[in-house]
């Protein structure tokens, strides 16, 4: 993977990431003043837009390095953050069709089954990113 690459897809990972960090937090921890109030927080809104505007940018970059950094590690047999890189592509489609379907459906079940399915894994995907990134390399 190239540098400019790996800048792109960590960045917009980072913006996927946090701002749906910030969206999941005023949704579940902010208690709005108004009990008649449509959002928990003024900034809402815009986190939602972020997150959904970013997510394209994401998948993107996961698209650019998948043959070059994906697939490659994987036929070559390559040892190293094996697992978790595994994991990361099995949990990506969860992840981004749950999301998806959060856009567009619109029975109450539905839309809190799509709910739990992204919320869980984007959690999960999100923590073995982290171990994926931050784990030591073995050296040759």
């Amino acid at each position: 993977m190239r540098k400019g690459e790996a800048v792109f897809i960590h960045l917009s990972a980072g913006l996927v990431i946090g701002s749906g960090l910030v969206w999941a937090l005023m949704i579940w921890l902010v208690v709005p003043e108004d009990p008649d109030a449509l959002v928990n927080h003024p900034w809402q809104p815009q986190m939602q837009a972020a997150h959904i505007l970013a997510a394209p940018f994401f998948l993107f970059g996961v698209g650019m390095v998948w043959r070059k950094h994906v697939l490659f590690k994987w036929r070559g047999g390559e040892p190293t953050r094996r697992r978790s890189g595994l994991q990361l592509a099995l949990l990506l489609p969860v992840m981004v069709f749950s999301g998806y379907f959060l856009q567009v459906v619109s029975g109450e079940i539905s839309r809190q089954l799509a709910q739990i399915v992204h919320y869980a894994s984007s959690i999960w995907w999100t923590l073995v990113w982290m171990r994926h990134h931050l784990s030591r390399r073995e050296m040759p």
